[in-house]
């Protein structure tokens, strides 16, 4: 793809970030809407995971890296 060492760990830093800085936000949202719906979410996003083997750039690859953090903070959210 043409990725970098830099862009490799820039992209597992977003991953990273994506995936500890929204836990305790969504775990307040799931003490109001329920454990179900947000792991149901978190669930939505995680299958964009496999696409990013065949992301164009660098870029893209690391934009769904960060969606499917996201996605995995839904599943494990702090109070």
């Amino acid at each position: 793809m043409g990725a970098s060492t830099v862009d490799v760990g820039m992209i597992n830093a977003g991953f990273m970030l994506a995936a500890a800085r929204p836990r305790l936000p969504l775990g307040l949202v799931s003490d109001r809407l329920g454990r179900k719906r947000l792991i149901l979410a978190g669930w939505d996003l995680l299958p964009d995971l496999p696409l990013s083997a065949r992301g164009p750039d660098s870029l893209h690859v690391g934009l769904i890296y960060l969606f499917s953090g996201v996605g995995l903070a839904c599943f494990s959210p702090r109070r």
